[in-house]
């Protein structure tokens, strides 16, 4: 059980803050409820779970379940009370919700647009408080300069915008407050559980769709929005890419770029990407694919860069399937890898071809007309046409390790580049316009004139988005 400091220090915070102090019918049901609501962090971490028994994680995770939900029942009848009692302040209240440190980069990549207007101020919050501790969100808001809302207490306040960098919990705040979505990967390339990863869960609620807008970087990808689900079609808005924008401008120093990464103009770049999961490079081949490019490398015949996502560097699969810390092991035989906070976009215009699986980063890969060698992947583990599909069915494949040169010569010797070049027009709509629309779009959710100059270059992005 969580210690009695836990419990009573964040709700004596509560009370202090000049916001209760203003507002205290507001957050009265928020305080009552507090106690319960931070008994609720039972989930063990990561890192405890080779030291508890099975019996013991179900234990925790079973109360856990048992004291959130009198909070649920209550937010159901606090939310309609709110909703005609809630007041308008002076400034507009925007609230960054994300489960873990890549979606809290992508909602923050939006916020910037509105960051620094008077008018509005931001704070940050997520479920996984509830799941991994609160150390990594409240760090993360530190060094955005945002301020930190526990989760509970933020579900049962009032914003006039919250922004989703992925689809889970929109459903968990007030149904009459804007939301926005901002997809953080493009040309979708997963099924889970027999349904393309995007769309796994509805985007509906009660009959209404659950976001007031939907970024979209294509004209493509939300043609296959809608055509899963055409209660989306007025939601959707086609904003650009932001790191395909990056990446682009990047490009026209890529001679610099290498220079500054040791890599010499006659030097092929090979770069090995992995997304997460039993399909990915790591998980199925990990292990015999360094071995391999280890030895293409002492050969003289290519230099790699290698990447894999964050899921296994840090959080809960990190604990299980380490494989950042497997590829730093490997970095001083001469292998460069790409750390998670390393701007990857200079590594994918540094090289000459990518191996890769079904990660979301092939689409980003494919806008610098590059050739391509997939590992084999089945084929009912791919959205059909989707970008990853259509770059998955022109490229060499391997399936062992042991045939990964002989992928590289056919793919740098014959690669169809014409319809690379076609399948790539389609994944950005807009290139270069992604920062000017997504301000556009953000001031114009927030009901605000948008009197700030447009934005377009976007530092400090994610290790891999996925």
């Amino acid at each position: 059980m969580p210690s009695t400091d836990r419990i009573v220090r964040p709700t004596n915070q509560i009370a202090q803050s000049s916001e209760f102090q203003r507002q205290p019918y507001r957050y009265l049901l928020t305080w009552l409820v507090i106690l319960s609501a931070q008994q609720a962090d039972l989930n063990p971490h990561p890192e405890e779970l080779p030291q508890l028994s099975p019996s013991e994680i179900s234990m925790k995770r079973s109360l856990r379940t048992i004291l959130v939900a009198p909070f649920r029942l209550l937010l159901e009848f606090w939310w309609p009370i709110l909703a005609r009692t809630h007041r308008r302040c002076a400034k507009k209240r925007v609230l960054l919700c994300a489960d873990s440190r890549l979606m809290v980069e992508y909602a923050s990549d939006a916020a910037k647009f509105i960051r620094d207007d008077p008018r509005v101020t931001i704070a940050l919050t997520g479920p996984a408080a509830k799941l991994f501790g609160r150390c990594m969100l409240r760090d993360a808001a530190a060094e955005l300069g945002y301020r930190y809302v526990p989760y509970v207490l933020a579900r049962a306040q009032w914003w006039d915008l919250i922004i989703f960098a992925e689809y889970r919990a929109a459903d968990r705040y007030h149904p009459d407050i804007p939301k926005v979505l901002v997809n953080h990967f493009l040309g979708g390339g997963k099924i889970i559980s027999g349904k393309e990863y995007r769309f796994q869960r509805d985007l509906t609620h009660h009959g209404r769709p659950l976001f007031a807008s939907i970024f979209e970087a294509s004209e493509a990808e939300r043609d296959r929005a809608v055509a899963s689900d055409p209660s989306l079609a007025d939601k959707l808005r086609i904003v650009g890419d932001l790191r395909s924008d990056r990446m682009l401008e990047l490009n026209a120093s890529r001679r610099g770029i290498r220079h500054a990464m040791g890599f010499s103009e006659s030097d092929k770049v090979v770069l090995i990407q992995s997304t997460w999961g039993p399909q990915s490079i790591m998980e199925r081949c990990g292990r015999e694919l360094m071995a391999e490019a280890i030895r293409l490398l002492d050969e003289g015949k290519y230099k790699f860069i290698l990447s894999t996502h964050p899921h296994h560097w840090h959080g809960p699969r990190a604990v299980q399937h380490p494989w950042g810390k497997f590829l730093l092991d490997h970095e001083r035989l001469g292998l460069v890898v790409i750390r998670p906070s390393d701007d990857w976009a200079r590594f994918m215009v540094a090289s000459d071809l990518v191996v890769t699986d079904n990660t979301s980063l092939s689409a980003t890969y494919c806008q610098l007309q590059k050739p391509f060698v997939f590992i084999e992947i089945p084929e009912n583990t791919i959205p059909d046409g989707s970008t990853v599909h259509q770059l998955y069915s022109i490229s060499p494949h391997f399936d062992s390790p042991a045939h990964l040169e002989r992928a590289i010569n056919r793919s740098l010797q014959s690669y169809p580049y014409d319809e690379l070049q076609q399948i790539s027009h389609q994944v950005n709509s807009a290139p270069g316009q992604a920062g000017e629309r997504i301000q556009r779009e953000m001031y114009r959710l927030l009901d605000l004139p948008n009197d700030e100059p447009p934005m377009r270059d976007m530092q400090g992005l994610p290790a891999e988005p996925q």
